[in-house]
């Protein structure tokens, strides 16, 4: 399995850049977002799953995606991107 994701991001890292036609140049973007909800103890069972679902619906992550999506949007304006 590790073997096929290190192809695979080989392959992104190579491909992905001359396909949009940025040449040889790679931009990353390194977003963190918190959900409110602690995932591990989902997996764990030491939650119910419907209550971290609440969480996440209260946490508004839609309003917040859409913030990043602009953010993102204006990056991609800048002169030189």
């Amino acid at each position: 399995m590790k073997r096929k994701v290190l192809i695979c991001l080989l392959v992104c890292l190579f491909l992905v850049p001359s396909a949009l036609g940025h040449g040889d140049k790679i931009r990353i973007l390194d977003w963190n977002v918190y959900i409110r909800t602690d995932v591990f103890a989902v997996v764990q069972e030491l939650i119910p799953l419907e209550e971290a679902v609440n969480q996440i619906i209260e946490s508004d992550i839609i309003a917040r995606s859409e913030i990043i999506r602009k953010h993102i949007e204006w990056l991609h304006l800048l002169p030189g991107s």
